[in-house]
């Protein structure tokens, strides 16, 4: 434990293991900040404060630091890495940083960061400025050690943060409050105080982003795997928050996941493929009645056993599926290209990104499917419907399709399955119109028995 002492007579106080000049301790807060929130770890510092560093009786308090208002519909952006890298590491993240809060401009009200003003969070802190954005600074008691290492390098005419939260005495015992403080959060890597911010900050339900450049192997991140999303392009970080953090249109709350851990963690599931029209006209009232009345007549207690996968856009088919699953507490997980990343992403718990280009996903969506249903759909879905026959599967030996007719079902459906059904190397496919709902569900009952009791005598 970090043990703060003030001794009265000669103006001292201890900050970890060094003693500092009170008036320097008053002077570098006074630079830095309008208002500062002491925790009572810190209140016995107030007595050396004057009013004009707006640290006395009525400094701010916790209820108020809380409550600070960026605007409606408006998110605090937080970020969090390590504050001693390479020259070069700091100006890539210091770059990061400027470009995230200047593409998200319009979106955002306020930058949450370290405040010790440090590599990156000087950065942060002084485009929040520049960009007429509140900065928020969060740091513990031991900050005020980092902050006194580089008074030199602030002048007297710096901006100041619009408030400052001292709290804590480590590295670690701020997380809380600085959570608190922000809507999501962006982790750069870094040690134990950045492992701290991430893993606060989820636990207050709230979305990191990791970015990655080529720092993978920070403790933060290998420790930390609870991430909403992790890329290392910095541009696909405004994308994705325009159109997937923004209050107002939130949709997807899962989390991505590699390739591998989705294969692992669903190892035991029923992966069923939902492959059908994406169109943004696709009637999703009829999609919502068809697959409801499909699911009704599924055995429930298939459903902890199922995994619904697909996309990941929100439109069409794909959202009355993964809208069906969710009403049925069944897991979804969606499967895409990195192009998705600038589009609204459907409500999925996993989020799989495979490949650069539109429909490089698919072979992977196949190949980790153990069914097939299909409702909708044009050519790429008949296509889809051809390889799962004859490739699909874990085994690449073709699965089961079964594949649900409406002729009002999307623009282009009834050509579709008309095409389907005079191929012959789709003969294999299952046929029910919307009539024959229960009919088709009983048959994915058996496929689902059959799936289990082969996989129970394989292993």
């Amino acid at each position: 434990m970090y043990k703060k002492v003030i001794d009265a007579k000669v103006s001292k106080i201890k900050v970890v293991n060094e003693f500092f000049d009170v008036k320097e301790v008053k002077a570098i807060l006074g630079k830095i900040a309008h208002r500062i929130y002491l925790d009572s770890e810190v209140l016995q510092l107030r007595r050396f404060m004057s009013h004009q560093f707006g640290i006395n009786s009525r400094a701010l308090t916790l209820e108020e630091f809380k409550r600070i208002y960026v605007g409606d519909h408006l998110l605090k952006i937080g970020f969090s890495g390590p504050t001693n890298p390479s020259k070069e590491k700091i100006e890539e993240q210091s770059d990061a940083v400027s470009r995230i809060i200047g593409s998200l401009s319009n979106r955002i009200g306020a930058v949450v960061h370290g405040g010790t003003m440090w590599a990156f969070i000087r950065a942060a802190h002084i485009k929040a400025i520049e960009k007429q954005k509140l900065s928020i600074g969060v740091m513990p008691w031991v900050g005020i050690s980092d902050l006194l290492k580089i008074k030199d390098e602030i002048p007297e005419n710096f901006p100041k943060m619009d408030y400052l939260a001292i709290t804590g005495q480590g590295y670690e015992d701020h997380a809380n409050i600085f959570a608190k403080a922000l809507d999501f959060l962006v982790l750069m890597g870094g040690r134990s105080g950045a492992l701290a911010e991430a893993v606060a900050t989820t636990n207050q339900s709230k979305h990191v982003i990791s970015l990655m450049m080529g720092n993978e192997q920070d403790e933060a991140f290998q420790v930390f795997k609870n991430g909403i999303w992790y890329t290392d392009k910095v541009d696909e970080i405004a994308e994705f928050v325009e159109n997937n953090l923004i209050p107002s249109q939130q949709l997807f709350k899962g989390r991505q996941v590699a390739l591998h851990d989705f294969l692992k963690n669903t190892h035991d599931k029923i992966r069923v493929g939902f492959a059908g029209n994406t169109g943004r006209k696709t009637d999703l009232g009829l999609h919502n009645q068809i697959l409801s009345g499909l699911i009704d007549n599924i055995r429930p207690s298939f459903f902890t056993q199922m995994e619904a996968v697909s996309g990941m856009t929100n439109v069409g088919g794909v959202r009355a599926y993964y809208e069906m699953a969710k009403e049925n507490n069944i897991s979804r997980s969606g499967i895409m290209s990195s192009k998705g990343i600038g589009y609204k992403l459907a409500d999925c718990d996993n989020m799989v990104v495979w490949g650069n280009e539109w429909g490089s996903e698919s072979n992977i969506f196949l190949s980790s499917s153990d069914v097939l249903l299909v409702l909708g759909g044009g050519d790429q879905t008949a296509k889809e419907a051809e390889k799962a026959l004859v490739s699909g599967g874990r085994f690449g030996s073709g699965i089961p399709v079964i594949a649900i007719h409406d002729p009002l079902v999307g623009n282009w459906s009834y050509d579709s399955f008309n095409s389907m059904n005079g191929s012959k190397r789709l003969s294999r496919a299952e046929y029910f119109s919307s009539s024959q709902l229960f009919k088709a569900a009983q048959r994915l009952n058996e496929v689902f028995e059959s799936i289990l009791l082969q996989r129970n005598k394989r292993f």
